[in-house]
């Protein structure tokens, strides 16, 4: 989503005029980024009133508070990780085609569409890197509970224990999310030389 908001503000020749704002390119995506990712943790409630409504089944939660904490820093992470992509897609000619090639080898590197034990060793380096990684593992361990703690990857001596496990997930999130957040500034500043020096930030 997004990228596609990059897209219509080149499109509409907007996208200069958020550049030179008071508050700049970044705090304007932040606003439609958190939007969008608030948008999607609705479509997730929604879908378990509908697994509840249709099939009687209830969502199996270990720990209500730390779900709770897992779903806020789930947000703040994905918000960093939008940022840094959303410096990428400005700086692209085609956001919306870069978007596509990321999209799903994101999502099957940190484990959104299946279990990381299935990739290759040599890919899990990178899987911890990305913070939807540990925000997907704090979401299983906090859901799941215990059983759901050996999918932890660095963490040992939790035993039966979910608070442990959910709070490693939520500070390797937190500190993955940082360096996105880095990575996003050099990316607004690149981009603030584009429209302010080259002038050609909106050219497609």
């Amino acid at each position: 989503s997004s990228a596609g908001d990059i897209e219509r503000e080149r499109w509409y020749g907007t996208l200069e005029n958020l550049v030179i704002a008071p508050g700049g390119l970044g705090f304007a995506m932040a606003g439609k980024i958190i939007g969008n990712t608030l948008w999607g943790l609705f479509s997730m409630f929604l879908a378990c009133v509908y697994v509840r409504l249709l099939f009687g089944r209830t969502l199996p939660v270990a720990s209500w508070p730390l779900l709770g904490l897992t779903l806020l820093v789930t947000v703040v992470a994905l918000v960093c990780l939008s940022l840094a992509l959303c410096a990428g897609f400005t700086l692209s000619r085609n956001a919306r085609g870069l978007m596509n090639a990321l999209e799903y080898p994101i999502y099957s590197v940190s484990g959104l569409v299946f279990p990381l034990a299935v990739l290759p060793a040599w890919l899990h380096p990178v899987s911890w890197a990305i913070p939807a990684t540990w925000a997907k593992l704090g979401l299983r361990v906090a859901t799941v509970g215990a059983a759901a703690a050996a999918d932890v990857p660095g963490l040992s001596g939790a035993g039966g224990a979910v608070a442990m496990p959910v709070l490693w997930c939520v500070l390797w999130a937190l500190a993955t999310g940082l360096v996105y957040v880095i990575l996003a500034w050099r990316g607004f500043r690149r981009i603030d030389y584009r429209a302010r020096v080259r002038g050609d930030l909106g050219v497609w």
